[in-house]
C-alpha cells in the first residue's frame, strides 16, 4: 500500500510540473497533519496566494510517518508537523508555538474533574502527550480520542465535555460563554516546518516560509 501511495504521489507531482512549466511557475508539494492545519496554516495559505504568485501549491494531509517518508523520497517539498523528525537529511525549523488550554462546556470545574468525565483527547503530538501525562498521570480512558482538532471542537459543542484545544480556536467561544476555561496547565505546543536539506526548490520554500518570519518580527515590534 505504501509503495502504491508513493507511485501515485510521484505521478501527481509530475503532472503538476507539466501543468506549471509553461506558466513560469514553480510547484511546491506541501503536507501537514490535520490538527496543525486548523491552527497554523489557514493564514499561511492566504499569504502564499497573495505574496508568492509564482508558486503553485499542491497540498495533502498525511500521517506524520508518511510525511517523513515522502520528504526523504523527494516527492514532498515541505511539511508541517508537531513532531520533528530526527534525521540529518531533513531541515527542521520551529515556526510557531500555540498555547493549548483546557476548556469545558461546564463552568466551575477543576482540572481533575474535567479529565475524569466526558473528556475528549486531541492528539497534538508527542510534546503534548508527554506534558499531558506529567500533569494528569493515570487519567481515565477519554470518551473520544482524535487527531482532528476541529472535529473535537464540534463534538465538544454538540455533546458537552472537556478538551485541550488551541487558544485561538476557542477564544470567541469563551467570550460568548459557550465554553469555559478550566484552571489547568497551559501547554505551549511547538509546530515545525520540515524540508530536505538539499532541495532544488529552496528559493520557493524560503519564500513560502517568509510568512512566519514576518509574523514573528511584527510581534517583536509590539
Amino acid at each position: 500500500v505504501l509503495h502504491a501511495e508513493s507511485i501515485i504521489t510521484t505521478w501527481n507531482r509530475a503532472r503538476l510540473e507539466l501543468a506549471t512549466a509553461d506558466e513560469q511557475q514553480s510547484s511546491l508539494v506541501v503536507s501537514s497533519i490535520a490538527s496543525l492545519w486548523d491552527i497554523v496554516l489557514d493564514d499561511w495559505l492566504v499569504y502564499v496566494h497573495e505574496h508568492c504568485r509564482n508558486i503553485a501549491l499542491h497540498i495533502e494531509l498525511l500521517h506524520h510517518d508518511n510525511m517523513v517518508k515522502h520528504l526523504l523520497e523527494g516527492v514532498l517539498d515541505l511539511a508541517f508537523t508537531f513532531d520533528p523528525p530526527q534525521t540529518s537529511s531533513l531541515e527542521v525549523i520551529e515556526v510557531q508555538r500555540t498555547p493549548l488550554v483546557l476548556v469545558s462546556s461546564t463552568p466551575a470545574l477543576n482540572a481533575a474533574e474535567a479529565v475524569k468525565r466526558n473528556y475528549i483527547l486531541v492528539d497534538w503530538g508527542d510534546y503534548f502527550a508527554l506534558a499531558h501525562a506529567k500533569y494528569f498521570p493515570g487519567f481515565p480512558t477519554p470518551r473520544l480520542r482524535t487527531s482532528l482538532a476541529k472535529g473535537a471542537l464540534n463534538f465538544l459543542l454538540t455533546t458537552g465535555g472537556s478538551c485541550y484545544l488551541a487558544e485561538p480556536m476557542i477564544r470567541p467561544l469563551v467570550a460568548e460563554k459557550r465554553l469555559h476555561l478550566i484552571k489547568a496547565p497551559i501547554i505551549d505546543q511547538p509546530a515545525y516546518a520540515v524540508f530536505p536539506v538539499r532541495s532544488d526548490r529552496m528559493e520557493w520554500i524560503n519564500s513560502a516560509l517568509a510568512f512566519f518570519r514576518a509574523r514573528e518580527a511584527s510581534r517583536e515590534e509590539i
